[in-house]
């Protein structure tokens, strides 16, 4: 093979690596909690503090406000 056809090879691969794990992190902002939900597990009993965080694709992330305010 020719360095040209290695080159585009490890391009394509760390491609398809890259959307394989597009949306496997979320990111818990201060003052938040994260509460974990999953097609096969429903909601995870596990809560998700601040921070950045790895999760299945399939999850879904709900952001709770945990901050308290004065009037």
């Amino acid at each position: 093979m020719s360095r040209y056809t290695t080159h585009c090879s490890s391009l394509i691969g760390t491609l398809v690596a890259g959307l394989c794990l597009d949306g496997c992190a979320t990111t818990i902002p201060t003052g938040r909690d994260g509460v974990e939900w999953t097609p096969l597990r429903g909601t995870v009993d596990k809560s998700l503090g601040e921070g950045v965080h790895v999760v299945s694709p399939f999850a879904r992330i709900y952001k709770v406000d945990l901050r308290e305010q004065e009037r």
